[in-house]
């Protein structure tokens, strides 16, 4: 299959949890949509209380872990796997540094991690090593939580806080969304609809329009006190297949890192998110 220039590498570590299936299963649909090629990488952290026997350790873990990647590689996918080039890699070391290198060592434009549902977003969102690659990766990072089968992907939720860099991101997100046909949704959440409010947005909206063509492209603006309760009220109505954040949003993607939003996010955004870094796409 042609590669485009959307995706050319995706990259997925796993740790061979159950919910490490779902997001293969979604990585190998999106490598079959986009033409691109696919690692599976595991990481061995040392177990440095037994140093004496760590050598010999080291290749039992290695042994095994190779044994997995391949039992995941042929798991049942309904999808032609002749037809999409996939890549099994065991490294040693600690985790985040180990990922954020095999990004660059294998050229990857997008990492898919597993959640376990609630329980597995809420770590996703808070635990130390997903967090990090999030707020590293120099490429975006796509968790998909767990479930039978992989999210069938309707409708992309882009949430904006009208600041630069919203445009390559948005370009980028249509991309992905163009391979499943599905439609792109931008939403701000204000905590007054005033005037400034309104001239921000209508000047970001035509100003998408102008430089993008995004006719497609639908506007909403939510008034609430929180982020998090705006965007949960917002899908409440309108329901998406994956929410995208921008990351180099202090005020959104800290945002949703805070503790006193743990509540809304596990009941109300159990689906896969997407945290885009800022300029994902060349310009």
């Amino acid at each position: 299959m042609k590669n485009s220039n959307f995706i050319k590498q995706i990259l997925l570590p796993t740790d061979f949890s159950s919910h490490s299936t779902c997001a293969y299963q979604f990585a190998l649909e999106l490598a079959q949509k986009s033409g691109a090629g696919l690692t599976l990488l595991h990481v061995i952290e040392p177990p440095y209380n037994f140093a004496s026997e760590l050598e010999e350790t080291r290749e039992v873990l290695k042994k095994f872990s190779l044994s997995r990647l391949k039992e995941l590689k042929e798991s049942k996918s309904g999808i032609d796997l002749d037809k999409i080039e996939i890549d099994t890699r065991v490294r040693t070391g600690m985790t985040v540094p180990t990922v954020l290198e095999q990004i660059r060592k294998t050229g990857a434009d997008l990492v898919v991690m597993g959640s376990k549902g609630a329980t597995g977003l809420k770590k996703v969102l808070f635990g130390s090593i997903a967090t990090d690659i999030m707020e590293k990766a120099p490429i975006p990072v796509l968790t998909v939580p767990d479930s039978e089968s992989p999210p069938k992907i309707k409708k992309l939720l882009f949430t904006t806080d009208f600041r630069k860099g919203d445009l390559d991101n948005l370009k980028w997100l249509f991309e992905l969304a163009g391979h499943y046909k599905a439609g792109v949704h931008a939403l701000h959440v204000t905590r007054a609809l005033d005037f400034e409010t309104e001239i921000r947005y209508r000047g970001f909206e035509d100003y998408i329009r102008d430089h993008n063509a995004l006719e497609k492209l639908k506007f909403d603006l939510v008034e609430n006190d929180r982020l998090t309760d705006g965007i949960a009220g917002f899908l409440n109505k309108n329901p998406v297949s994956i929410i995208a954040i921008n990351r180099y949003y202090k005020s959104l993607y800290q945002a949703l890192l805070k503790k006193d939003h743990t509540r809304e996010i596990i009941d109300h955004f159990r689906m896969p998110i997407i945290v885009l870094p800022g300029s994902v796409t060349a310009t």
